[in-house]
């Protein structure tokens, strides 16, 4: 069936205007449109043009009384989105109240979205006659033999060779099929690395370089070693960084060999991946019954074909991360794609090298310090199938991986997975959606759940999975809780109560080494009441507020909150008892 109307969301449009509107599909575009890709339409009084996308196609509008304008152009077929990723547009848009164009842009690298370019081809069957062409006046058949003689042209290069007045040209040349419009992407953020090859025989290219082939002559030493390492290379392309070191020419040199059509260059496209330098040897683990009993559990809840969630509820130490690679094996190797969620950069280059070294050239990474080109590469590699395990933070939640199976959330219950720029979405919301759709396997690991995720296992939503045993029988380190304040009611003002120095001291005799964090901010990180022992909380974060200085003096300061930056006076008394005994505790920086 045929549609001729098709419906659109818009991608740079406020919120009080971010709705679905239909357009009317020009004859010429209707056998190629597709839902899911991205068109150009105009918008607005001025008729500005506006990146769409198509959400539905429909035999007539929604409202007939109400004319329709024709889309413009459509985009290339390679940013075409999946049925998924436009439902989870849709989803994101509706539960973080954001417009359709944020929520797209989070799934797609702004560098694809950046490389947008409108063409203008001519077209190879319209054959003008002499009546066509009387219609036309001046410009017009102007801006069609400069098309025509290129071939292509991108649109703002014809509006500043040939001023506002290209638009009316274009709609006549367009209206009568001399030429069509389409968006295109262009490949500016590619990185592409110089090859060349022999364009003549290697027993040829050794005779020029000896001097004995009379028909080419070559002016420099340089030109013949070219010829000589092309000749006597085992591979039939040469990098231009090799060539130079091996024969010690120019570029220019090079190039020049080029114009003789002796030499052809190729550009072959370099593939900007970070998972190679992680690449070494994998380590082999077997896994305790404990861990083994897990894994069983994950593996049934993955063979139901239906979508699940479980939360790995494991103390630090447990081996959480052995059973997560085991998952990952059993999915990969029913062809389904992995994503790996971790909560902070930080962690991503120990956790590469444990999993690149296990799969090496089948991972991914997705994380916000990648520049846009190595972004627009792992999305590119994503997208084709050549990774099928994607590990980053919380953006690589929308990753577009093939036949997803599994979705892993690391320490879940980290704040960092909530992202507060819009769209202000949750990975686990989001992860959530994408296992429902694909009836894949939601797992959630921590030591510290969150509160609503454990809440959940509870009540039988997830399946809560224990790990209780610390990996390889390791006992877990001693923690002492030591109250400072009969240290200060017997005048020890220092930081270091007697405990620790014992502690220290012992550990110095013994020939240990000892390790003392701090690493707060401002002078005191609470103030503390005496008489009852409450300490000044933020109002509205409910956290201890830290004491600051100002002026350079310690006597004359503020309290400010960490969290929200709210900042307070030092109260005169508690305001729990009104007792006026007030104490600056904790040490900072």
């Amino acid at each position: 069936m045929i549609f001729e109307y098709a419906e659109i969301h818009l991608l740079d449009t406020p919120y009080f205007l971010d709705k679905a509107y239909d357009y009317f599909i020009p004859a010429d575009l209707r056998g190629d449109i597709r839902v899911g890709m991205l068109v150009s339409v105009p918008f607005g009084m001025a008729n500005r043009r506006q990146m769409a996308v198509v959400s539905a196609l429909k035999e007539r509008p929604s409202d007939p009384a109400i004319p329709c304008k024709p889309i413009f152009s459509l985009c290339d077929e390679k940013l075409t989105l999946t049925d998924e990723q436009l439902k989870l547009c849709c989803f994101v848009k509706e539960q973080t109240l954001c417009t359709f164009g944020e929520a797209l842009r989070a799934m797609i690298p702004s560098a694809v979205m950046s490389q947008l370019v409108e063409v203008y081809v001519a077209s190879e069957s319209y054959a003008p006659d002499d009546n066509t062409i009387s219609t036309f006046d001046r410009s017009t058949l102007s801006v069609y033999e400069y098309i025509r003689k290129q071939g292509s042209v991108r649109f703002d290069l014809l509006k500043s060779k040939f001023g506002t007045g290209v638009d009316a040209s274009l709609r006549k040349l367009r209206e009568c099929g001399a030429v069509f419009r389409s968006h295109v992407v262009k490949n500016k953020e590619e990185k592409t690395e110089n090859y060349y090859e022999l364009n003549i025989s290697k027993a040829r290219a050794m005779l020029i370089a000896d001097g004995v082939d009379s028909d080419v002559k070559l002016r420099s030493s340089a030109h013949r070693e070219i010829l000589r390492a092309l000749a006597a290379g085992a591979e039939e392309r040469i990098s231009e960084v090799e060539l130079c070191e091996l024969t010690g020419a120019s570029h220019a040199q090079i190039k020049a060999l080029t114009d003789k059509e002796l030499i052809s260059k190729i550009a072959v496209k370099v593939d900007r991946s970070v998972v190679d330098e992680y690449i070494g040897k994998a380590r082999e683990f077997e896994l305790s019954a404990q861990q083994s009993e897990a894994l069983a559990t994950l593996e049934a809840l993955f063979d139901s074909g239906e979508p699940k969630a479980a939360l790995l509820h494991g103390i630090t130490g447990s081996g959480k991360t052995c059973v997560m690679m085991k998952i990952i094996d059993r999915v990969l190797a029913d062809k389904r794609g992995v994503i790996l969620l971790l909560p902070e950069i930080a962690l991503t280059p120990q956790t590469l090298s444990l999993f690149c070294s296990r799969y090496g050239s089948r991972v991914a990474v997705i994380h916000s310090a990648l520049s846009a080109g190595e972004k627009l590469d792992t999305y590119t590699r994503i997208k084709e199938g050549r990774a099928d395990l994607v590990i980053g933070t919380r953006s690589a939640v929308f990753a577009p991986v093939n036949n997803l199976g599994l979705i892993i959330i690391d320490e879940e219950q980290e704040h960092t997975y909530k992202s507060d720029m819009d769209p202000k979405y949750h990975a686990r919301d989001i992860a959530r959606f994408r296992c429902t759709h694909n009836n894949a396997l939601m797992l959630l690991a921590s030591a510290t759940p969150s509160l609503e995720s454990y809440k959940k296992a509870m009540d039988g939503k997830y399946t809560l999975i224990k790990l209780t045993e610390r990996f390889g029988e390791a006992r877990l380190p001693d923690v002492t809780v030591y109250d400072m304040r009969p240290e200060m009611q017997s005048g020890n003002l220092s930081p270091l109560g007697a405990m620790l120095c014992r502690k220290l001291v012992k550990n110095k005799e013994a020939g240990g080494q000892s390790i003392l964090f701090l690493n707060r901010r401002g002078y005191n990180n609470f103030l503390s009441c005496r008489d009852c022992g409450e300490s000044i909380k933020c109002p509205v974060c409910s956290v201890s507020m830290t004491y600051h200085t100002l002026g350079g003096s310690y006597d004359r300061g503020e309290l400010r909150c960490h969290w929200c930056g709210r900042r307070a006076e030092v109260p005169a008394e508690c305001p729990s008892c009104h007792g006026t005994h007030i104490a600056r505790m904790g040490y900072g920086t």
